[in-house]
């Protein structure tokens, strides 16, 4: 089928599944579905498969957490959560060697259910039982059983990804549970527990909110919640600070910090083939990054779905002066590898889906200009073609 066909059966089949879509605006959608499949070999999903494992392992050792709180004591209360994070994502890059590159962590990832309706659609591959797996058993961490669900985001009819928010309010609602897509300034902690607008409790949230540690003023009614154990967050802090905070990035690629955790062989050699190079902004002399910068790419170790997210090529002198006062990462440049569809040139990285330890599903992702922006009509997100 052409582009056009294929983004009238994504529209009619999502709404077929998911009722609330019937009066979304699917114009602003189209730039969602690639008109093409991506390969990808068995040795990098191998690859992918051992790193999530392997990097999951080593951040439920005691002394990883320690590491943590050694330099940052005030994150105690935040690392307390005894569940997990649903739909963290694994973004990657390949190189010239066909390896895996590690580009981020993420805890909050979107488009999991868009890219399953994708694949629905052209593979008959239906993933929402392995999402429905994790959130059953996030659930089951609560103290009570979960009735009342609240999928949350900072003015959420506003967010580009508000298509997804409706559709994993059906998905609940069609597994039992109420729930409801709220701004998170409107829930309240009245010192017991978390309330919606209309005074109910709330058990779990969706966290689609990108304040990661709760540090914002805004959002000490969730950080009260969510520190006294009131309401379930998934993604939460915790997975934030063990895996998706950017300083983690810097840490694994320090020998002080494999030491410490005593890592055997293995893990450093899956570390070493994965990793990307990357420093603090401060280990580098100003003169010399800036004269090399087109061989870096830089990043806020705050920052979320490429904001404030440079390459050093492109980088100006006032915005590189901004940076080497805040904390920046400084990551190795890894060219996204490209292919030609329908007569286009497209760059692309690949979006591993895990919960704790294991992948859920592959999802590529093709772009155009710097960074993955899903803007550019005719790519999007595609399936992935798995050869040899």
């Amino acid at each position: 089928m052409n582009h056009a066909e294929k983004l009238n059966s994504f529209k009619n089949n999502s709404i077929a599944n998911y009722p609330s879509l019937k009066s979304y605006d699917f114009e602003n959608s189209l730039n969602l579905v690639a008109n093409f499949k991506i390969p990808i070999s068995k040795k990098v999903i191998s690859q992918i498969n051992t790193f999530v494992e392997t990097i999951f392992s080593i951040s439920r050792k005691p002394e990883y957490k320690s590491f943590i709180l050694n330099n940052n004591p005030h994150y105690q209360k935040l690392l307390q959560a005894n569940n997990y994070s649903v739909l963290m994502s694994y973004d990657f890059h390949i190189d010239e060697n066909n390896n895996a590159q590690l580009i981020e962590i993420n805890t909050n990832a979107s488009a999991y259910l868009i890219g399953n309706e994708i694949s629905k659609l052209l593979d008959s591959k239906d993933y929402t039982q392995e999402l429905k797996n994790a959130f059953l058993n996030e659930f089951s961490k609560f103290n009570q059983p979960v009735k009342n669900i609240a999928i949350i985001d900072d003015n959420p009819k506003d967010q580009f990804m508000y298509l997804e928010f409706l559709m994993f309010k059906d998905l609940f609602t069609s597994w039992g549970y109420k729930c409801s897509i709220l701004d998170y300034k409107s829930l309240k902690y009245d010192g017991t527990q978390l309330i919606d607008t209309d005074g109910a409790p709330i058990d779990f949230i969706y966290n689609r909110y990108c304040d990661f540690n709760l540090s914002d003023s805004s959002s000490n009614d969730l950080l009260s919640a969510y520190t006294k154990n009131q309401c379930l967050l998934s993604p939460n802090p915790k997975e934030y600070l063990l895996l998706a905070d950017k300083n983690r990035m810097i840490e694994w690629n320090t020998g002080h910090w494999r030491e410490s955790l005593e890592l055997n062989t293995k893990e450093i050699d899956i570390l070493d083939q994965t990793l990307i190079p990357s420093k603090p902004i401060n280990q580098f002399n100003p003169e010399e990054l800036w004269a090399n910068k087109k061989n870096y790419f830089l990043k806020p170790t705050q920052s979320f779905g490429g904001k404030s997210v440079y390459r050093g090529k492109s980088l100006t002198k006032k915005t590189f002066e901004r940076l080497i006062s805040t904390d920046t990462l400084v990551q190795k440049f890894v060219p996204a590898q490209s292919l030609v569809a329908d007569e286009q040139k497209w760059k692309y990285d690949f979006r591993a889906y895990a919960y704790k330890d294991k992948v859920q599903y592959i999802l590529a992702r093709a772009y155009q200009g710097q960074v993955t922006n899903l803007q550019t009509l005719g790519g999007g997100l595609a399936l992935v073609d798995i050869v040899d």
